[in-house]
This record gives structure tokens, sequence and C-alpha cells, in this order.
């Protein structure tokens, strides 16, 4: 069958020749297999009317159209019959919008530019030839039609199934088994010898003999063979097989027995590896997997499911564990222990080596001291950007720098002398922020330079406006309410609620104390033309303005406690002592 792997394109329909195959195309295509393009276009060139221009379309076309002209072939404007779009002697009728043509004998088409034959309406090769108003097919031999369209197989004279075959001249029926004659229309009769058994009903099958339809209890090609499952004897879902004389059972998973009848416990044979729990159920058993397993009897190792690596460490599995790739800073099987070599505390080229409990750095020669900070001294001239030299000890040496530089030896610009951080914040310089610095700001003031004040808890109490005849509300977290009232002169009172007797004067509320400089509770201590605040605990300054931020580390030794340009605490060590508490010597 030629026409089996549908060669035809485009929704062609394929006819079956011996050994060939002939395809009828849709209008617009062409070619053997109805793969090309008709060219509208090309064989019309005058298809578009008034100037238009023809574009060429799968099975069809399209125009555009000049100022002044519509359509699908530009036929419509105010002057339709200008161009003389009818072809062919054709006399052409204005309309209101558009135009007629009157074609002559043997045209048609809007334009009387196509013959019967323009768009070959003979299929199959055949010869499209005028015939006065019409057209006549001369066909290809084994074709017939008005068209060609018609094969010796249209329609099919084979009987019984038979599949018609076109010949040169002719046709020939390929007959299916059981049948014969010149249009396949002899079939004996399967059934005649009363082929099923038991009962079993003969149904004719056609081109295939014939087919039992055999009644309950018994099967085979003819009812013959007595069904052991018939009713089924095997229970749970199980699948039954007959025998000559008895049945089988296929039991499905969990199930036993001749009949399937009876459940088996599955976690009798413990089958969940590596400390996993059995649990069973219907249609077997699972297993509860122990941290660190998994799989369907826990016999898959996955030693990252605990997640082991701290800090944030990543985990990777290998042969006998796993292994964790630590973050910067950290390191350790586990990544549990912090790396104090990570920041580079060494200075001048000093290599650090980590310990339990802090590091050691091994200074290059010509320098010494607990972070090699130490120079040979001041006859190398290490100072920059104009600094002075001072030495220190016998070989040692001090950079003063000039306003505007910092480092050990001047040479980087002090980018904090400007006092970028406002509200009492603490510029640190650090090459890792994106200005340069960081602030570290106090209390209550958040923002890259402490720009901005950040309302808290106890201050929004003080937004209430708790207290009266206009006194001011100062926050204080040493006192139940979490804040106090400075009252106006006058008044008095937790609210300033009270008027108040005119007191005689006391200490702290005259001369430069009278106008109650000392915040957050400190109190005021008048020294002449001046004051002095004693401050409640955590608060500093002048004022006693300033939240002071304290140094939790308890350095050793005499080490000092301060905070690094990342405001982390760390101990400042003497020079005989190291470690990160200054616990070695």
């Amino acid at each position: 069958d030629d026409c089996k792997s549908q060669p035809c394109s485009n929704n062609g329909t394929c006819i079956d020749l011996i050994g060939d195959f002939t395809c009828t195309c849709p209008q617009g295509l062409t070619g053997k297999k109805c793969d090309s393009d008709i060219d509208e276009c090309a064989e019309n060139p005058s298809l578009c009317r008034n100037g238009g221009t023809c574009k060429n379309t799968p099975g069809s076309y399209t125009c555009s159209c000049k100022t002044g002209f519509s359509g699908r072939n530009c036929e419509t404007g105010q002057d339709a019959c200008f161009s003389e779009p009818c072809k062919n002697g054709a006399r052409c009728v204005a309309g209101r919008n558009s135009y007629s043509c009157d074609c002559l004998p043997g045209f048609s088409g809007q334009n009387c530019s196509q013959t019967s034959c323009t768009l070959n309406p003979c299929a199959n090769g055949g010869t499209c030839l005028v015939n006065g108003n019409g057209y006549f097919c001369s066909c290809p031999k084994g074709f017939t039609g008005d068209n060609c369209q018609l094969t010796p197989c249209d329609p099919s004279p084979c009987t019984n199934g038979g599949s018609c075959m076109v010949t040169q001249d002719s046709y020939f029926c390929r007959c299916p088994l059981g049948t014969a004659g010149i249009n396949c229309e002899i079939k004996p009769n399967p059934c005649a010898s009363a082929p099923c058994q038991h009962g079993g009903q003969c149904l004719d099958g056609q081109f295939a003999g014939y087919k039992c339809r055999c009644p309950e209890g018994f099967n085979g090609i003819n009812c013959q063979v007595v069904d052991r499952c018939f009713p089924n004897p095997c229970q749970n879902g199980a699948a039954c097989f007959s025998g000559l004389t008895t049945f089988s059972c296929q039991c499905l998973r969990g199930f036993t027995g001749k009949t399937c009848n009876a459940r088996i416990d599955q976690c009798t044979s413990n089958p969940c590896n590596n400390g996993g729990e059995c649990v069973t159920k219907s249609t077997g058993y699972y297993c509860n997997c122990a941290p660190g397993f998994t799989g369907t009897n826990c016999n898959v190792f996955t030693p990252c499911s605990s997640a082991p690596c701290e800090n944030n460490g990543i985990c990777s599995p290998i042969d006998n564990g796993y292994f964790c790739s630590c973050k910067q800073g950290f390191r350790g099987s586990n990544c549990e222990i912090f790396d104090p070599c990570n920041q580079n505390p060494c200075e001048n080229g000093g290599r650090c080596s980590a310990f339990e409990d802090g590091f050691q750095c091994s200074c290059r020669a010509g320098f010494s001291g607990q972070f090699c900070q130490v120079a040979s001294g001041c006859t190398l001239n290490p100072c920059s950007g104009g600094s002075t030299c001072i030495p220190v000890g016998s070989a040692g040496y001090r950079c003063q720098c000039p306003v505007g530089l910092r480092g050990r030896k001047c040479d980087q610009i002090d980018i904090c002398a400007t006092r970028p951080c406002e509200n009492d914040g603490v510029c640190y310089a650090s090459s890792r922020a994106s200005k340069g610095y960081s602030c570290q700001c106090l209390r209550g003031f958040t923002g890259a330079n402490c720009e901005t004040r950040v309302i808290s808890v106890l201050e929004s109490k003080c937004s209430e406006k708790p207290c009266l005849h206009n006194g001011e509300c100062v926050i204080n977290s040493q006192v139940p309410e979490g804040f106090v009232c400075r009252c106006k002169e006058g008044f008095e009172g937790s609210r300033c609620e009270s008027l108040a007797p005119t007191p005689l004067p006391t200490p702290g509320t005259t001369g430069a104390c009278l106008a109650l400089p000392c915040q957050n509770g400190g109190s005021c201590v008048n020294q002449g033309t001046s004051y002095r605040c004693n401050c409640i605990n955590g608060y500093g300054g002048t004022n006693c303005a300033s939240a002071i931020k304290t140094c939790p580390l308890r350095c050793k030794n005499t080490g000092v406690c301060f905070f690094d340009e990342r405001g982390e605490p760390r101990c400042r060590c003497p020079n005989a002592a190291s470690g990160m508490r200054c616990g070695r010597y």
C-alpha cells in the first residue's frame, strides 16, 4: 500500500496505484505530493487591480492596494473602471464603490482573466481543455470522472473487507483469509460444523474464522476447558490460574495460603536496617528510618540529613561519612571552631597560627610584638605623609600622624577625621565598608551615619505627652514608668500636675544647674559658673546624654577590651600575653 506512509502533504488525498500513488491536492496547491504552492500572482499578474501589488501566500494571495482603492483585488474605488481592470475584451461596468466585468464566452473570474482551466480542475494528471464556456478533462488511463477524480476503486467493488488495488487499466481485489472471488464475494460459514462445546455460542469471526462465546465455568477456543477459577476462589485481590484439575492463586504482597486468605506480618523478618522501625501496613510494611539513613529498608546512608556542619558550613557525603566545607572564619570537622586568624591580626607580613584559645604571630625579620607591629626603629624612616616617627624601646617606633591620616605608618587616609558619624556615633575606618568607614551608633540612633533616631518602646511612652503644664518627658529605663517628667518652674509631681511652693535655694538648683542640663536621671553639681553631671549607670557624656555600650569580654593579664571596626568585642593584650583573652604567655 503506497499510501500507508501518507506521502501527500497539506491535506492532499492519496490514491494507491500499482507500485505508485497519486495525490489529489486542495485548491491552490500542486505537485506530486501537494507540496508546491500555485503562485497566483505569477499566473495572473493583473490579479490585483488599480495598481495594487500582489503577494503570494500558501494556497492563496493578498493584494496591497494604492490609496483610494480597497477590496480583495483592490477593485473598490471612486473610479473603479479607470484602470481598465476587465481583461480579454470584457466590458467594465462601474458601480458606486466597485465595478463588474461582462465577460466574453469562454472567460470568467472577477476580471474575466480566468478560463475554465485556469485553476487546473483536472486531478490525477488530467489535461484541461477549454470547451466553449466550460472545460473538458482528458484523463490518464485508469482514471475517470469529470475531473479525472475517480479510479476503478471508486467506489470499491471489493466485498467482505477486500482491498481494492488499481491496475494499469482496471482493478484487483486483495481478499482476506477465508474469502475468494473476483470481488471477494465468496465466504464459507465457519460455524457450520458447530465447533463450540458445552453450549458455547459460535460467532462468525468475519475474516478470522469463528469465535466461541463460552458459558460461565468454561473457556478455551472451543469452550472445551473447564474453568477451575469459576467462581473465583482466590481472596484479597489475588489472581487465579486454572489448571486441568485444580487452580492456583498468585497472592498480592502481604498474603499467603491456598486462597491467599492469610495475612503475612512482614515485620517479623526485621527488614528495616540501621535501627529503622518497621510498621505493618495492609499492603506490606514501611520503615521509619533513623537519622542519617533513608530508602525502603533504611539501607541508604545519608550523613548530611542531620545537618552536622555548624556555622552555615556545606555538608558533602563521602564514602565513610561526610565532609564539611566551612565558611570563611571557621574550621574543624564540623566547622565548630572559630578561626581567629581569619581577621589577619598579624601585621607586616607576619604568619598567623591558630590555637584552641587564640592565635600566635610569627613575625618577619625586623618586626616583633604580639601582632608583629613593632618595627626596628625609626632609622628606615617608616612613617609616611609627613608624620613624625617616635622611637619606642630599643627597636620599636611609633608614627604620630597628622590630622587626616591614620595607620601604623600614617599611610592610610583617616576618613573618620571629618566626623561623618552624627549624634555622637563612633567612626571606624574600614576598607570593607562601601564608604571606607562604618559608624557605631549610640542607642536610639541608626543609619549609615547614625542620622536616624529610633523610636523605642520607652520613647513611645513620651509620644503620649504624659507630662502636664508643658513639662518635658525624658526617657529613663531605670524607673518603672520608663520616663520622668522635667517640670517647668512652679510645678512639681510625677506628671508636673501640682503647683510647687517657692523653696529656698538648694544645691544643684542654682547657678548653671538651674537649667537642669543633666539628662537621663543624672544629678547636677554647680562648679562656679559651670556644672558637672553625675550620671547613672549606663549613661555618660557631659549631660549624661550618651548610652554607654559595655565591652563584654573579661580580658586577662591587664588586657583591655575594645570594639574592632566591625563592632565585635576583642582583647588588646600587653606585649607579653597572647590568646583571644590574653591568657597565654
